[in-house]
């Protein structure tokens, strides 16, 4: 399928080894796969079985003779061969040659390391080739970086059902094989950065810097639906682990002009890098220029590339130019203020606070604080569902299943995959906004539970993008759909549709539904309607995120109850 799909990518060369491949006899090709998918490239062939290679020995010979493998007992050195051996026949061997067979492991190892102990260390080995081409071919099959087959093996032992559609015609993962090698070493670059200890890492990002920064300036900016996929993007987030270093440093000035060379080249999400320029500045002394900064990017929403800055994003520009200005006497046009929820205090019984997270006190056991609120809940006969993005993300796949396994060209390019290319990225919704606007409309009109019972018949234990199924039944979601009424709902979905990475960040800690009206103890204000709504939960010292506060500005401007509950240690 990765040569069908993909096949412009590779060489003449690489055509022809995977189409020999196709052509060998089935155990050999069983036997290949099998060794591809462990670690290392030199492995003993007595004492292997699989029930698809009926014959090792004959299978590993085919492979040999096809040149898929070289027999490597002919190949390997002294040390290599005595590597595949366990220590009990390493000592075997020290015997043979009169050495000492006490000792550790890489002891052994050094005392066979002479050429007189090569044929009493030969072991029938099999050296597999071409292992680099097959993990490219299933990165293309896949459509990533992370080529797990076992993707493959989850779905037949049936613990995993894919999503059933077609892969869709269009453009392919890269446009030329040029692109395909770029990702592939910036690839292997990150994997040899990530093995170093801290400080090498640190240098190592630091070595790289000037490459890292050509690349990004010299390369254009992928289609979004691309980005994952791109040498540019691994070298920008280089580029920005670089400059916090050189800032950590004391190089401010040369941070500075890292940053500045990013925004000149475009990013995709500019907000982390606007606000650390703005910041750098401050410590250079400059925090007139920070102040200017942030103050034309909120102002204007948008990089200068048109890439509009997410709400939590603008808050924090916001936020610290407000503070450059009042370092540099300067004045600041604020933004119209977020639309705050209504606010409820809590008082509860500590447990203990030596965990990562404090516990608190119920009558069947500490608990965290959103357990605990709501088994309190619970004691008064209403339900509450810790809910959070996963919950959203859930109701999102499950009512919108359909659209995200629309046949839009090219987003849907292999096999395996929970969600289209494009899934929280720009595009997404333009490409199918009449589908997204039908389920919306659908959705407002209150058809959102029987929409979602008709989506769980037919995708039960399908892997949808953010799809929970240990929810607790579908009952539960509809009843959400149901308590929140469609234009509250739709209005949260619809969010989620622009921005279905980042979006669901920040929703509620809970979803109440709706039940008795109750009087909840030892706080205030006490009484608690019978209508659903949306909590927001805040424990001692903790403080509202950028994105709860957006989100909870976006729940109550669209007509949907939401609080925050501060909850306070009672003695």
């Amino acid at each position: 399928m990765a040569v069908a799909r993909e096949g412009i990518l590779l060489s003449a060369g690489e055509l022809h080894i995977t189409r020999a491949f196709l052509a060998l006899p089935e155990p050999a090709a069983a036997l290949y796969a099998r060794l591809h998918g462990r670690k290392g490239h030199v492995f003993r062939l007595d004492g292997l079985t699989y029930d698809e290679v009926p014959d090792i020995a004959i299978a590993a010979t085919a492979l040999v003779d096809a040149g898929f493998a070289w027999r490597g007992e002919r190949l390997l050195p002294p040390r290599a061969l005595a590597t595949a051996l366990t220590v009990a026949e390493l000592k075997a061997v020290c015997r043979q040659l009169g050495a000492r067979t006490s000792g550790r492991r890489d002891e052994l190892l050094a005392r066979v390391d002479r050429p007189d102990a090569a044929p009493l260390l030969r072991r029938p080995l099999l050296l597999l080739r071409h292992d680099a081409l097959f993990l490219r071919v299933a990165r293309l099959f896949l459509g990533r970086a992370h080529a797990d087959l076992s993707r493959l093996v989850v779905e037949r032992l049936e613990l995993v059902r894919w999503p059933t559609y077609t892969p869709t015609g269009g453009p392919g993962l890269f446009s030329r094989r040029s692109h395909l090698r770029a990702w592939e070493d910036g690839l292997a670059v990150d994997a040899a950065l990530w093995a170093m200890s801290d400080a090498d890492q640190g240098s190592g990002l630091l070595a790289r810097l000037p490459d890292d920064l050509r690349r990004v300036e010299r390369d254009p900016l992928p289609p979004p639906w691309r980005a994952r996929l791109s040498a540019r993007r691994l070298a920008s987030a280089r580029c920005q682990q670089a400059a916090r270093i050189l800032e950590r440093q004391g190089a401010t000035e040369q941070a500075i002009a890292v940053y500045e060379r990013l925004l000149a080249a475009g990013l995709s999400r500019p907000g982390n890098v606007l606000q650390r320029l703005a910041i750098a500045r401050g410590v250079a002394g400059r925090p007139g220029d920070g102040a200017r900064l942030c103050q034309q990017h909120v102002s204007v929403r948008a990089d200068p590339s048109g890439a509009v800055l997410p709400a939590e994003e603008r808050i924090a520009l916001e936020r610290t130019g407000r503070r450059l200005a009042r370092q540099a006497g300067l004045g600041w046009a604020p933004s119209p203020p977020l639309r705050p929820p209504a606010e409820r205090s809590i008082d509860l019984p500590l447990a203990s606070t030596s965990g990562a997270r404090p516990t608190w006190e119920r009558p069947g056991g500490p608990m965290l604080l959103e357990p605990a609120v709501v088994d309190l809940l619970a004691e008064l006969g209403r339900t509450a569902l810790h809910a959070e993005g996963g919950l959203w993300r859930t109701l999102f796949g499950l009512l919108f299943a359909e659209v995200l396994f629309l046949p839009v060209p090219g987003m849907l390019p292999t096999p395996l995959r929970t969600g289209p290319l494009d899934l929280g990225r720009p595009g997404f919704v333009a490409r199918r906004q009449d589908a997204i606007d039908a389920v919306l409309e659908g959705v407002r009109r209150g058809e959102g539970p029987a929409r979602l019972a008709q989506a769980w018949t037919e995708r039960e234990g399908q892997a949808i993008a953010g799809v929970d199924w240990s929810w607790p039944g579908r009952h539960r979601l509809e009843r959400v759909l149901d308590d929140l009424g469609g234009p509250g709902a739709a209005a949260i979905l619809a969010c989620i549709a622009d921005d279905w990475r980042d979006a669901p960040r920040g929703l509620p800690d809970l979803v109440v539904l709706s039940g008795p009206a109750a009087r909840l103890p030892d706080s205030f204000p006490s009484r608690l309607s019978s209508d659903a709504l949306l909590v927001e939960l805040k424990g001692p010292g903790d403080q509202l995120r950028d994105a709860q506060r957006v989100w909870l500005d976006r729940l109550v401007r669209s007509g949907l109850r939401a609080e925050l509950w501060r909850v306070r240690a009672r003695s």
